[in-house]
């Protein structure tokens, strides 16, 4: 049975070593762009004051200060929210590669709220409802079997996409 794991470039392992770092393996929801307040914690740097991040620093987590879930949801847009097949000069290329890797619809966006993620296929204009502890997968749609969760998510969703002030969504 071959398995496409549509989260395969979003889920990866986070490593942290250092000196005040104990050894220990964590479940919470993290993101690339928690990295940068990390670091800058981690070595004393701080985060500057005039910029806002929406990365969160993982330190007071990793030393127990803080518990639960650093974000309470994680936020991703494709390439563009609707828009025609791509034409790639070189289908071997790392671009071409990483269209391909997801789908073959770069239009969409997806939101993760817990173990519940919500992808939108612009494309297609369809809707994908996952719940990741038990599904890693994503090979089984709960869109119609859980119609409040998917709405509730597309409606999360589109709260943090206005807050963003990112181009208006037409589906």
């Amino acid at each position: 049975m071959k398995v496409r794991n549509t989260f395969n470039y979003i889920m990866v392992v986070l490593c942290i070593f250092g000196i005040s770092c104990k050894r220990q393996s964590r479940k919470e929801m993290v993101s690339s762009m928690d990295i940068f307040p990390t670091i800058c914690n981690l070595t004393d740097l701080g985060v500057p004051e005039n910029i806002e991040f929406d990365g969160k620093d993982l330190v007071p987590y990793i030393n127990g200060q803080k518990s639960g879930e650093p974000h309470d949801a994680l936020y991703w847009t494709g390439l563009s929210f609707t828009a025609a097949e791509p034409i790639f000069e070189d289908e071997t290329s790392s671009v071409a590669k990483s269209y391909y890797s997801v789908g073959g619809d770069d239009s969409g966006w997806a939101v993760r709220d817990g173990n519940m993620k919500l992808r939108y296929f612009g494309r297609t204009k369809k809707y994908k409802l996952f719940d990741l502890s038990k599904d890693i997968g994503e090979l089984n749609d709960l869109v119609d079997s859980l119609p409040d969760i998917t709405y509730n998510m597309k409606a999360k969703y589109m709260e943090w996409h206005t807050e963003m002030d990112l181009p208006e969504i037409k589906e």
